[in-house]
């Protein structure tokens, strides 16, 4: 190998390491500036005995109305055991807040389900997806997307008087903390940055091997084209 070719592969190395290197760096202070500390549970230590469920808890099982069934007796509960078993259990689940009434930027009754309640009709949550909750009044919390509530459960089919479910789960709220405003661990920062440096060392490959390389052949960046005369003006 002549010693300009391996110069060149030298300075390949180089323009690329130094590429990469600003590519992660750009990565981890852009995950930094995200990193939001996980915040402590509002009822301290009583908020540890809460139980901890999902949605996928509540909608384990296909729900029919129990006005459509002829196969509950009377007063029949449609929910399998397990779910049945929640009701009055002191429970703490997370999804996205849809406030019922806002006052001054605060609510107290809410929905919160899988899903935004306000989505495409494809993806709006079941019934079993979402959850009625209710705080004191002295407990109104500021409006945010995605929120942990702790509360007592209700689990009971409300109907209307066509027999229409109005709602099957129903909270009594003790605490609300807003969730989902960045990463809140070490290694979410981490991922974050190695993603981050992914995308844009990806774009500044692109843009070194290809799209520079692509001006110089046409004569974009060239500073002796500019200084080139014009045939077609010369000529006159």
């Amino acid at each position: 190998m002549s010693n300009s070719a391996a110069r060149r592969r030298a300075g390949m190395a180089r323009r690329r390491t130094a590429l990469w290197g600003s590519a992660f760096l750009v990565g981890v202070v852009l995950s930094l500036a995200s990193y939001r500390p996980a915040r402590p549970d509002p009822g301290g230590a009583e908020s540890a005995s809460y139980l901890g469920i999902t949605f996928r808890d509540l909608s384990s099982f296909k729900y029919v109305p129990t006005s459509r069934r002829r196969d509950l007796p009377p007063g029949a509960t449609p929910f399998p055991p397990e779910v049945q078993a929640l009701h009055g259990k002191r429970v703490t689940i997370s999804g996205f807040m849809q406030p019922m009434y806002v006052q001054e930027g605060k609510t107290r009754e809410f929905f919160i389900s899988r899903g935004g309640v306000g989505c495409c009709f494809a993806d709006a949550p079941q019934q079993t997806e979402i959850v009625q909750v209710k705080l004191p009044p002295e407990r109104a919390v500021p409006v945010t997307n995605v929120a942990r509530v702790w509360g007592t459960l209700e689990v009971k089919e409300e109907l209307d008087q066509q027999g229409y479910p109005l709602s099957l789960y129903r909270m009594a709220g003790d605490w609300v903390r807003a969730e989902g405003e960045g990463a809140t661990s070490p290694g979410q920062v981490a991922a974050n940055a190695c993603m981050i440096a992914v995308v844009i060392g990806a774009i500044l490959e692109f843009i070194v091997n290809l799209v520079l390389p692509w001006f110089r052949v046409i004569g974009i960046g060239d500073r002796a084209s500019f200084l080139r005369p014009n045939r077609k003006s010369t000529s006159r």
